[in-house]
Parts: C-alpha cells; structure tokens; sequence
C-alpha cells in the first residue's frame, strides 16, 4: 500500500513539473510591445477589444504611461509585423509604422494624437 501510495505521488509531482517546464521552455506564446500613439482610456478600450478578434493573438495590455502595448501571440500564427499592421489598421501608430489613415479618421476626436496624414 505505502508502495503504491508512493507510486501515484511521485508521478503526480513529475507531471506537475513537466507541465510547468512546458510553460516556460517550449512555450508557443510570445511577447512583442508596441510603442504607439494612445491618448486616452478609450484608446486603451479600442486597443484592447481589437485584438481579441486578431489571429493567433492571445491577449493586449496598454500602458498609457508608456505609450506602448504589449501583445501576448501564439508563434506561428501571427508575428510582430502583422501584429503592428493590425494596430494601424486600428487607426493608431505601431512603432514606425504610421496609423491607416482611414482608421485613423473613424477615431473618436479624443483618441486622435496630433497626426499629420500629409493631407493639409
């Protein structure tokens, strides 16, 4: 009895382990952040809300502060690059990279950085 008791715990603590190491090593999620041109909590909103309809994107977190977002993906399925075209297409700046001027235009005015489209 003691045998098997000590059986099941060992392979329990094993796939305990395992599970966390899997996390951590051959993770298929990772990170990118984004400096971008956010003003206001409903830049956060529009942000936050227009990466969970995003492919292989796992999660979005805006640091007003900072002007950046940070954007959780799953490798594979999407990448950095395609991750900042999405946030143009949002209507704001991605790095470099300038906001789809369009998008930019259907922001709300309190969400609208000082962004010169070239179009004076």
């Amino acid at each position: 009895m003691k045998f098997r008791l000590f059986i099941i715990l060992s392979f329990t603590m094993f796939a305990t382990t395992a599970f966390a190491q899997e996390g951590k090593i051959g993770s298929k999620f990772d990170f990118v952040t984004i400096s971008t041109s956010t003003v206001c909590d409903m830049c956060v909103a529009t942000i936050e809300k227009g990466f969970h309809f995003e492919k292989g994107v796992k999660g979005a977190e805006v640091n007003l502060d900072s002007n950046t977002v940070t954007v959780q993906y799953k490798k594979g399925k999407t990448d950095p690059e395609a991750i900042k075209k999405a946030l143009t297409m949002m209507g704001y700046s991605a790095d470099e990279m300038p906001p789809n001027p369009d998008a930019y235009d259907s922001l709300h005015h309190c969400c609208k950085a000082d962004f010169d489209h070239g179009n004076d």
